[in-house]
């Protein structure tokens, strides 16, 4: 995660990377959602997306580690500055492996947040 966010060490990111990879960001804001990327829609559409939303980056911090013989899900707080100020979301990765690599990674959050602090989308009350 911080190879990717942190340091945008694309290559050593990729390295563990299986070459059947899905990543699908699990939230519904704008149409982002919901989209199984493979290696290459990853790296040419979502991660410039986030690059664009968060400018300074983004520090997301392990707080717990869920693991099994099959996979591994992140429980993980992150810091930023966004767009349009402050977002600080929480998040949880998870992480499924084929022949030692990442095969299928989810990330799941508020996606509220992510609407309403990078989007500027507002609430409206439900009738």
């Amino acid at each position: 995660m911080d190879n990717l966010f942190v340091h945008s060490d694309f290559d050593l990111a990729r390295s563990v990377l299986h070459e059947e990879l899905t990543f699908t960001y699990m939230g519904i804001t704008e149409d982002v959602g919901g989209i199984a990327h493979t290696t290459v829609s990853f790296f040419e559409n979502h991660i410039p997306l986030v690059g664009d939303l968060l400018p300074e980056r983004i520090v997301l911090t392990t707080v717990d580690v869920i693991a099994d013989e099959n996979g591994v899900a992140l429980i993980m707080v992150g810091d930023a500055e966004g767009i349009n100020g402050r977002y600080d979301n929480q998040y949880v990765f998870t992480f499924k492996f084929k022949d030692g690599l990442i095969h299928a990674a989810k990330e799941y959050n508020s996606d509220l947040l992510v609407g309403t602090r990078l989007y500027k989308n507002k609430l409206e009350p439900i009738d």
